[in-house]
């Protein structure tokens, strides 16, 4: 058997990230701060929980190109196991990040979501604390996979977490949603306040979710419980941002790996503003100064030590 803290499902790209300096000028030359990195919801989010000392494995489809190939050596640099099937072209992404913090996304499919390669008999070996996945993955794949994970590990005892993806795809499949949410059930759900609309205007009964975290930019976040209670979670230090791409998948990560070592929704939600922060500092969703999440794991490492 294989023993995680956390498994996340993912399908990795190669993100190419255009942060424009100063407003951008239609039709003409702008400078940019240009960054080539691995992305993908579910890589961003592995690697933060990695970085917090949280064991992690991550799972889904690799392109056997030298695009796929260096996207694997990186993340196995970041301590991340990887339970990956192999298809014939890896995904591309460029993000282009505007000066006013918005961002627009152009990105190829590749041959992932639609990959027939079976990972079943690796799937069979895992345990883990927590499994997270995107809605985006379940929209968009042809198989049948994440749902036999997902079934596997709960009955193993995981708590199922979702990421909601993004509010185009969303409203997009709206009669698919509260299908694939009564199959998946998941214990928490995370959605920035664009994506809690377009899950709204579905026949998904928000009030029916065991927990659902708002993610509110650089305001604090909301928890609301199916209990009825709701908290405001403030965000513990103001940073400046440079560039928000993968900054909300750093927040589930930081939160995640506080609930995976005990702490309690608030803290963790604290926990997971402090990895966000450290994100939006550099450019590109990877966190390469290191110092920058001192912050992040002292404060786990002071709350789980109390405990």
């Amino acid at each position: 058997m294989e023993t995680y803290e956390a498994v996340v499902w993912g399908e990795p790209s190669l993100d190419t990230v255009v942060a424009l300096v100063g407003d951008e000028k239609r039709g003409s030359r702008n400078h940019a701060m240009i960054n080539d990195d691995v992305g993908g919801s579910g890589a961003n989010t592995a690697s933060s929980l990695s970085l917090l000392g949280v064991n992690t494995a991550l799972i889904g489809f690799l392109g056997s190109d030298q695009t796929g190939q260096n996207i694997e050596a990186e993340l196995r640099s970041r301590r991340i196991s990887l339970i990956m099937g192999r298809t014939p072209t890896n995904r591309r992404t460029v993000s282009l990040a505007r000066s006013d913090g918005t961002r627009t996304m152009y990105g190829t499919e590749g041959d992932q979501y639609s990959s027939s390669e079976d990972l079943t008999a690796q799937v069979r070996l895992l345990r883990c604390n927590c499994f997270h996945v995107s809605l985006t993955s379940l929209l968009r794949s042809r198989h049948s996979l994440i749902y036999r994970t997902i079934e596997h590990l709960r009955a193993c005892g995981a708590v199922i977490s979702m990421d909601a993806g993004n509010d185009v795809e969303i409203r997009s499949n709206s009669a698919e949603i509260p299908k694939i949410f009564n199959q998946i059930q998941p214990d928490i759900v995370f959605a920035n306040e664009e994506e809690v609309d377009a899950l709204s205007s579905t026949s998904l009964d928000l009030r029916s979710l065991r927990m659902l975290v708002i993610k509110k930019g650089s305001r604090p976040c909301e928890i609301q419980r199916k209990d009825g209670e709701s908290l405001i979670v403030p965000i513990p230090r103001k940073t400046v941002a440079v560039d928000t791409t993968g900054a909300g998948d750093a927040f589930a990560a930081g939160m995640l790996g506080g609930l995976i070592r005990g702490l309690n929704p608030t803290m963790s939600s604290t926990l997971g503003h402090l990895l966000a922060s450290a994100c939006i500092r550099e450019i590109g969703a990877t966190i390469r100064d290191k110092s920058a999440i001192d912050a992040a794991r002292q404060f786990l490492e002071k709350n789980s030590r109390t405990r």
